[in-house]
């Protein structure tokens, strides 16, 4: 009953309260009852309003003016002072220290012996000037073949002189003096052998001078020309002699962009001449020209040309047209780039370019032809896997007409107050010669780590007349590497393998030729290097570390296991 009352209480104050709050201070509005009977809809009262828009009874008529804007110049004065401040300074790099002299030497068992000076003017921009001084040699006899010594010799010199920003000049003197001993013998069978009758020489004398303007602007476009004449004296201890003057020009023409014109022509006179009433002068002369035009769009780039060609023989002249050309494509920047290219030319065949590949030659007997190669193509690609690995893969296709082969000939009498027969010299004989080659070259460098070159080729022959190529393999495989072991040793390697080769041979008692197979051989050799400085280092050589005697021509095989050692000096 109490909470009831208290109830009724509460409601009766809050009704109170409240009439309270909404009350104004004035009683101005009095309080009515409203009765609303339907939904309410209020209006706006348009009295007095203007509703509609006025109407303009004459339309009216516009004009379209023609108006410019013409700008007003005004020059305002800008003054300009600028502050001193101090010239700018290059620093340049300093350049590493360079030495005018450079010795190798070192020595071994069978007396072998080497020897190299090399000097040159210090950085010039005007002239050149160097010498070489060179020496080869050993003083041995090998088992059952004679006295194998020999000995080469030469100094080169070489000098230019720029007499304006492009014109030059050179000339570049050289001689030669090689010492060979015909050891391919029995010298208990041929006991009046000695070293004075098995002793075959050469004696040669070259000169090279010129002068041109050959250059390239700041752009790399080379441009100009350059006459060279050359001469060169060869002969040796048998009354054998000849002479070989060539004179040469090359122009280079550039057209628009990186296009040029290159042609090069000359002529070469070689005559051959042996003190015997028996034989014959040989002389013949080759003239060629050989213009070549270049283009570059892009990675594009290609030569197209004809090189014409006439050798002229005593009794026989022939003129021929060589094509030459080149194409390159850069299908991946620096990494993919294949090629191919196709060269025609006439090579000479004299006593000087012979001797070094043989020098055991009976200069006496020597007939002499040039080489002529209607064609040579190849074709392939270059892959450059990163900065220091690359590699070229190509295959080639060669044909040439009277290629010169090497057989023993027994023809002729060793010594002249004998009649001993010994098949211990050489002559040449020709025939048509068509080759295809598959070859692979790597290379791999790392500076101051480590270098690695290998190249591997395999050769199908197809000859005329004759039954093989004579003194060629088909299979050839080098490798020569360097690995560096810190900064001061440095280790190396060589190595040569050769398949199988066949050897020509004429039998003076039979009166006929026959053949002998050589076998394959695999050549290894090592060697260190100690640089105790940037002058001075030692190293030490083992060459034919397997210390077999392989044959490189018939009756002539090589020493066994080699020990060089030497040293290095720069000053």
């Amino acid at each position: 009953m109490k909470n009831h009352n208290r109830f009724i209480h509460t409601l009766l104050f809050m009704c109170l309260f409240i009439n309270q709050v909404m009350a104004q201070e004035t009683d101005s509005l009095k309080l009515e009852e409203i009765y609303v009977i339907k939904a309410y809809q209020p209006k706006i009262d348009l009295s007095g309003k203007k509703i509609s828009l006025p109407v303009n009874p004459i339309p009216l008529k516009t004009k379209k003016l023609n108006v410019t804007y013409p700008f007003i110049e005004k020059d305002y004065p800008i003054e300009f002072h600028p502050s001193d401040i101090e010239p700018a300074k290059m620093k340049r790099e300093k350049l590493p220290k360079l030495y005018k002299n450079y010795v190798r030497a070192s020595a071994g068992n069978y007396l072998n012996t080497n020897f190299d000076l090399f000097h040159s003017n210090l950085r010039s921009s005007k002239k050149s000037l160097s010498y070489h001084l060179g020496h080869k040699g050993a003083n041995s006899t090998l088992k059952d073949k004679g006295f194998a010594g020999f000995s080469e010799n030469l100094i080169e010199l070489d000098y230019k002189k720029k007499y304006d920003a492009k014109h030059y000049y050179f000339f570049s003197p050289s001689l030669h003096y090689n010492r060979y001993h015909l050891y391919g013998y029995d010298p208990v069978f041929y006991s009046d052998f000695n070293k004075k009758n098995t002793l075959q020489s050469y004696l040669g004398a070259a000169l090279k001078a010129g002068y041109g303007n050959l250059h390239k602007d700041k752009e790399g476009v080379q441009s100009g020309y350059e006459t060279t004449i050359f001469y060169r004296y060869w002969s040796d201890n048998k009354q054998a002699g000849e002479h070989n003057p060539i004179v040469t020009g090359t122009y280079i023409h550039p057209l628009n962009g990186k296009d040029h014109i290159n042609i090069t022509g000359g002529f070469d006179f070689n005559r051959f001449v042996v003190d015997s009433l028996f034989t014959n002068p040989q002389s013949n002369s080759i003239a060629f020209l050989r213009p070549e035009f270049n283009s570059q769009m892009g990675d594009f780039h290609f030569s197209a040309g004809l090189s014409l060609y006439a050798d002229l023989e005593a009794s026989n002249n022939q003129i021929s047209l060589k094509p030459k050309g080149r194409v390159t494509y850069n299908l991946i920047e620096d990494i993919f780039t294949p090629f191919i290219e196709i060269d025609g030319h006439v090579r000479r065949n004299n006593f000087y370019s012979l001797s070094p590949q043989n020098p055991y030659l009976h200069s006496l007997s020597l007939n002499l032809k040039n080489t002529n190669t209607p064609y040579e193509l190849k074709g392939g690609v270059r892959v450059s896997i990163s900065d220091f690995i690359s590699s070229t893969f190509y295959l080639s296709h060669q044909k040439n007409k009277q290629h010169a082969f090497f057989y023993n000939d027994s023809k002729r009498f060793f010594l002249e107050d004998t009649f001993l027969s010994v098949a211990n010299r050489f002559n040449v004989l020709y025939d048509d010669l068509t080759t295809t080659g598959l070859h692979a070259e790597i290379n791999i460098i790392k500076e101051k780590k480590y270098a690695l070159h290998l190249l591997a080729s395999n050769y199908i022959y197809q000859t005329q007349t004759e039954n093989h190529p004579w003194y060629m393999p088909k299979v050839e495989l080098r490798a020569n590497g360097q690995y560096y072991l810190g900064k001061k040793l440095i280790l190396s390697t060589v190595m040569l393998y050769q398949s199988k080769r066949f050897a020509k041979l004429y039998n003076f008692t039979l009166q006929k030729f026959s053949e002998r197979p050589l076998p394959a051989f695999f050549d290894f050799n090592l060697g260190g290097e100690y640089r105790y400085s940037q002058k001075f280092s030692l190293f030490l050589k083992l060459q034919n570390i397997l210390a077999k005697r392989y044959e490189l021509w018939h009756n002539y095989p090589v020493q066994s296991i080699h020990v060089l050692g030497g040293f290095s000096l720069t000053f």
